[in-house]
């Protein structure tokens, strides 16, 4: 939208205009480039209705305020006249007008533009001093039955014009030979169709002695002579720079006719393009008048064009407090604000976006507010935030529900351990191999079961503990955890290295338990490798900081990921290392409890690297 109002506004190679319907016709709207066409600034036309009438060449005057006139019958009119620049010189223009109507089809002013034709007076004023001037030289030829005309006599200037000096020509004979092969066959027809008493007059290109391409205008009159032969007496004009004059002129036309015709259809472009919006779009210059309204804003504000905005929508006499198009206009930032209003008793919600206009100079021109009704988004938000509260809620009881059963569960199998521990202490010397077999079963599916429900406390704790936040090093924590690691499994080489000095704001338990879920995992999954490689950093990404945890370890198929992060999920390269694959559903928790994100890439027998962010 403010690329179109853009190029309406300042990129039409003629200035657009609107005035008022009656004398003296004062300019109600003029495009910013009337600076550069006539060295006026457009508040110059706009604070003095006489500006545009006063500087009209006084000979031209009668005709301009008749060409007006016109406009009220035939509805558009054309008209060429001069216009005093501020540097008191004058310029002539194209004035292409029309009537502009509103709604009920009531003429409610004029529309027009002004095209700068001073190059092309200039070319017609050239033409008429060379159609002035003489540069001929004449001539007698005479033929005798078919013979072609030969040359008799000639005086002037032949040889300016052709090249060739009186004597070349006479020693030539026939001149036809000079006239430019593609015009060569219609001269000498023309020529030779002549009988006595005939005149004809001829347009057509010779070619000069130093190849030069000249045209020449020729008049010939024909006479009976001696033995039954012809005269031909042949006056000829060289009109080269007519040609090109008339040239300069029909394309000076073309590119007059080609600018108002692309002016006319971008601004139609750009009206009917804004008149379709379902947004309400209106422009107002830099004074807060109203240059201009979609249908859209009509229908919601009602007809205001040329009124002060403040005093059209708000009934004041003055700009309204905190006016947020004055905020564009002075930082020229585009400046966005929500609004309610109950237009027929219903209350709607209003989302106002004010955007200065400058042209490619920098200056001011105008500013463009669109007004977008959001009741609809809004009735979303409110119940898309009531779900959300809902699920929140019923979160929070399933959790508590969990913590309970999983509590509760411990507690029995609790009880089931005891009994089971206590059984084979007592029957333990009377026990058969196979009933030994289950009794150990039982102890160790009791154990495995412990294991797994205190597991799902931990990350319903995790879920329900309160932040604390503070400043914490991560890269000490890393480094602590890493090295406890590393003294568990004392026969491996492992090279763990960490970033430097990585500081993030966190609950430092969390976030102690996260990277050693992440950090022992890489432990876990570099055991297959000789020589362990395991590495910590961070580095800025589209404008937030993300930590990667890498290694060379087995790495897994993407076609898995998806599991990496849901409870219980494990991938089929983990089946045979123990865990329950409640980790990373942990660490996930952890970083979303943070405001951050995880995700990992890894390729099979190519390692992982493990990406997350914080938002502190």
């Amino acid at each position: 939208m403010s690329e179109f109002a853009r190029y309406l506004l300042t990129a039409s190679p003629a200035v657009i205009y609107t005035c008022m319907a009656d004398s003296p016709y004062a300019t109600t709207y003029v495009s910013e480039n009337v600076l550069d066409l006539l060295g006026y600034e457009p508040h110059d036309f706009l604070e003095d209705p006489r500006f545009w009438i006063d500087r009209l060449h006084p000979e031209d005057l009668p005709a301009v305020l008749a060409g007006v006139d016109a406009v009220f019958t035939q509805g558009r009119h054309a008209y060429e006249y001069r216009f005093r620049l501020k540097d008191g010189s004058y310029r002539w223009l194209r004035d292409e007008i029309r009537l502009a109507y509103d709604d009920a089809s009531k003429t409610s002013g004029i529309v027009g533009s002004w095209l700068d034709i001073s190059e092309r007076k200039a070319l017609e004023e050239r033409y008429r001093r060379f159609a002035s001037l003489s540069s001929d030289y004449l001539h007698v030829c005479t033929r005798s039955g078919t013979e072609p005309y030969r040359i008799q006599w000639l005086d002037g200037a032949a040889e300016a014009i052709t090249g060739y000096s009186a004597a070349e020509l006479l020693e030539r004979g026939c001149w036809i030979s000079l006239v430019h092969p593609e015009d060569r066959p219609g001269v000498q027809s023309s020529l030779l169709g002549l009988t006595a008493g005939e005149s004809s007059r001829i347009e057509f290109r010779i070619v000069t002695k130093t190849g030069e391409v000249r045209w020449v205008s020729e008049k010939n009159h024909c006479e009976a002579g001696p033995a039954g032969g012809l005269i031909l007496s042949g006056a000829v004009t060289d009109i080269t720079e007519r040609k090109r004059t008339e040239e300069a002129l029909r394309e000076a036309d073309r590119r007059t006719v080609e600018a108002l015709r692309q002016t006319e259809f971008e601004r139609d472009k750009t009206r009917a393009i804004l008149e379709a919006m379902g947004d309400g779009i209106s422009i107002q210059d830099p004074e807060l008048r109203i240059l201009y309204q979609n249908a859209t804003h009509r229908s919601r504000m009602g007809d205001h064009l040329g009124e002060y905005c403040y005093r059209a929508y708000q009934g004041k006499s003055d700009v309204c407090p905190g006016c947020h198009l004055i905020q564009s206009f002075a930082d020229g930032q585009v400046h966005m604000r929500e609004t309610s209003a109950s237009p027929g008793g219903e209350l709607r919600h209003f989302q106002i976006v004010s955007t200065p206009l400058f042209d490619s100079a920098g200056k001011l021109i105008a500013g463009i507010e669109a007004v977008r009704d959001i009741t609809e988004r809004k009735r979303t938000e409110d119940h898309l935030r009531q779900k959300t509260d809902e699920l929140e809620v019923a979160n929070r009881e399933l959790e508590a529900f969990s913590y309970t059963l999983s509590h509760d569960l411990r507690s029995y199998l609790t009880r089931v351990t005891l009994a089971a521990e206590t059984l084979s202490e007592l029957a333990a010397p009377r026990l058969e191999e196979k009933e030994t077999f289950l009794l150990q079963t039982i102890l160790g599916s009791t154990q495995s079961m412990d294991e797994l429900i205190a597991t799902m406390l931990s990350l319903a704790h995790i879920s329900r503990q309160e932040l604390h936040l503070e400043t914490i090093d991560l890269s000490a924590m890393a480094e602590r955890i890493g090295n406890q690691l590393a003294l568990s499994e004392p026969g491996r080489t492992i090279r763990f290295t960490v970033s430097p000095a990585i500081e993030v704001v966190g609950d430092a338990h969390l976030l102690h338990v996260a990277m050693e879920n992440l950090i022992g995992n890489a432990f876990k999954y570099t055991r297959g490798n000789a020589a362990a490689e395991i590495s910590l950093s961070a580095k800025l990404l589209d404008g937030r900081q993300v930590f990667a945890l890498t290694d060379n370890g087995s790495g897994f198929d993407m076609a898995e990921a998806d599991k990496l992060f849901r409870p219980f999920q494990r991938l089929s390269s983990a089946r045979a290392l123990p865990g329950f694959g409640i980790g990373l559903t942990t660490v996930k928790r952890i970083v979303q409890r943070h405001g951050g994100e995880i995700w990992a890439e890894a390729a099979p027998g190519k390692g992982a690297t493990f990406y997350f962010t914080l938002a502190g």
